[in-house]
C-alpha cells in the first residue's frame, strides 16, 4: 500500500498559481512538478470555489447594507408625504420624523440645510418658550386675586372663556 504525500500549503498555492497565469497546460505544470493532473485540477476548482465563495458574501453583504439604507430612506420619504418647494414643511417632517435615519441623511433626502434647520427649531423652541411664558404670567394673574387658592379645573375653565385653548 502506497503511502499518501502531503505538500505544504506553500507548493499548493503555488501551483495554482502557475496553473491560472502561466501560458502552459494545466498537464505540463503537474508534469514539472511531479505531481498528478488530477491533483492539480482539484487544487484550482478549490481555489476558484474559494474565491467565488468569498467574494461574493463580502459583495453580497454591502448590498445588504446599502439596500437596507436604502429601504429606510424610502420609507423615511414615503411617510413625510411631501417634498414641496417651501422649506418650513420639509423642516417639519424632520423634526416629527423618528429614527432610524440620522437629522443630517432626512436633511440630505430632503435637500435642506443642517443649519436652517438648526436654526429654525431652535428660533421655534423660543417661540414656544414665549408662548409659555406669556400663558404663566396670565395664569398668575388669574391666581393672585384668589391668594393662589383656585383649583386646577378653575383656572382651565376661565382662560378657556378668555379665548386662550390650553391642553388640560
Amino acid at each position: 500500500m502506497s503511502k499518501r504525500r502531503s505538500f505544504e500549503p506553500e507548493f499548493t498555492e503555488q501551483a495554482v498559481s502557475l496553473a491560472l497565469n502561466s501560458q502552459l497546460s494545466q498537464s505540463q505544470i503537474s508534469e514539472e512538478l511531479g505531481i498528478s493532473q488530477s491533483l492539480l485540477s482539484r487544487w484550482v476548482r478549490e481555489h476558484r470555489a474559494r474565491c467565488e465563495q468569498g467574494g461574493d458574501s463580502d459583495e453580497l453583504a454591502r448590498l445588504r447594507r446599502e439596500n437596507a439604507c436604502l429601504k429606510q430612506e424610502c420609507a423615511f420619504l414615503k411617510s413625510c408625504g411631501l417634498l414641496c418647494t417651501r422649506v418650513q414643511p420639509r423642516y417639519q417632517v424632520i423634526s416629527e420624523a423618528t429614527r432610524p435615519l440620522s437629522v443630517v441623511r432626512r436633511c440630505d433626502l430632503l435637500q435642506v440645510s443642517r443649519i436652517g434647520y438648526y436654526r429654525w427649531k431652535s428660533r421655534i423652541a423660543r417661540e414656544v418658550e414665549d408662548r409659555d411664558a406669556v400663558l404663566l404670567e396670565r395664569i398668575r394673574s388669574l391666581h393672585r386675586p384668589w391668594y393662589g387658592i383656585l383649583s386646577l379645573v378653575y383656572v382651565h375653565r376661565l382662560l378657556d372663556l378668555a379665548g386662550v385653548h390650553v391642553a388640560g
